[in-house]
């Protein structure tokens, strides 16, 4: 995805599989996204937008992508291994976490599935393989 493609992205808004977050110090809601989208026919992540829209860009540092995909793996089971890169919009720097659809995945014990343009989660429901999509009100 080039520049000029993100930015398209971005002005449109977020959807059922695109969310933006402001910051990485969002780690919590971050992960929320991870799995709502794994769930929910998967999606990308965008660090470094508002819901808005306004791009602010992050601060990445050398190990920045690394530990963000370590602490994704960390925090969900099954595992989630997503595409994570980062792009410059108007110098810039943005993150980009691509989530394919997985079911199932559960993040620190509750599981979220994306529902238009929010999250939801719970943790009072009973897991059984492909059960995410159909428990989730």
């Amino acid at each position: 995805m080039d520049q000029e493609q993100l930015k398209k992205l971005i002005q449109g808004g977020e959807s059922a599989n695109i969310e933006f977050k402001e910051s990485l110090k969002l780690h919590n809601q971050i992960g929320e996204a991870v799995s709502g989208l794994s769930n929910s026919k998967g999606g990308i992540i965008i660090i470094g937008a508002t819901d808005s829209g306004k791009i602010l860009g992050v601060n990445i540092g050398n190990n920045t992508l690394e530990r963000l995909a370590n602490r994704i793996k960390q925090d969900t089971d099954p595992s989630i291994y997503p595409k994570i890169s980062s792009k410059k919009i108007d110098g810039k720097d943005m993150i980009l976490i691509e989530i394919e659809d997985v079911q199932d995945c559960i993040l620190s014990s509750s599981l979220a599935v994306r529902s238009l343009t929010k999250n939801r989660s719970s943790t009072k429901i009973k897991l059984t393989k492909g059960s995410a999509r159909a428990h989730i009100d």
